[in-house]
């Protein structure tokens, strides 16, 4: 039996939760897609600054 041939977890189907998150955010425009990395971003520099 080859191993060449067992489907590999990134060679599946998306899910239907990520498809679902994508329209939500194509909906929502740029702006949304930004927002939340930015805004973890600061949330980390903060607690950086804040443990040194």
């Amino acid at each position: 039996m080859s191993t060449e041939n067992t489907p590999r977890p990134s060679d599946k189907a998306p899910e239907p939760t990520d498809e679902r998150r994508r329209a939500a955010l194509r909906k929502l425009g740029k702006a949304a897609t930004y927002a939340a990395p930015a805004t973890l971003s600061l949330m980390a520099i903060r607690r950086a600054a804040a443990d040194s």
